[in-house]
């Protein structure tokens, strides 16, 4: 089902929108809206503890989104259990792919350059490039 907009339903920010007021920070990281089709709002699910969860609130969720902009024409909330994909096995030093210096963005070196703190600068940049796998310069664009 897609997000869409039928007749007077509500577009998909207004539904986003109401099922983070709905639902709450803790569930609205967890699940999100597929879609909304005729007064049925589909969300997503990651695992079954979530599914569970949802399943006994689904009553409360309806009536806390219905009070919501747009959304008084809901009538049921569907779920769908879609895990997140697995995770694969970290990339072994040794074969993990190392850029050049060059390869950081002029941006990025430029940010730590703009660091008040030369140790701070360092350290950020060493950060950044560990994450994007990169080598950090010696200099931070000073």
């Amino acid at each position: 089902m897609k997000l869409s907009r039928i007749h007077d339903e509500p577009d998909p920010v207004a539904v986003v929108r109401a099922w983070c007021n709905a639902a709450g920070p803790a569930m609205a990281r967890a699940a999100f809206p597929g879609g909304y089709e005729g007064g049925r709002l589909e969300v997503i699910v990651p695992d079954r503890a979530w599914l569970r969860e949802m399943e006994s609130r689904r009553e409360e969720l309806i009536l806390r989104l219905r009070r919501e902009e747009r959304m008084d024409q809901l009538r049921e909330i569907s779920l769908v259990l879609e895990s997140a994909p697995e995770k694969t096995p970290p990339t072994a030093p040794t074969t993990r792919r190392r850029l050049e210096p060059e390869a950081l963005s002029p941006e990025i070196v430029q940010a730590a350059g703009r660091i008040g703190d030369a140790d701070l600068s360092r350290r950020w940049l060493a950060a950044v490039s560990h994450l994007l796998g990169a080598k950090p310069p010696d200099h931070p664009g000073r």
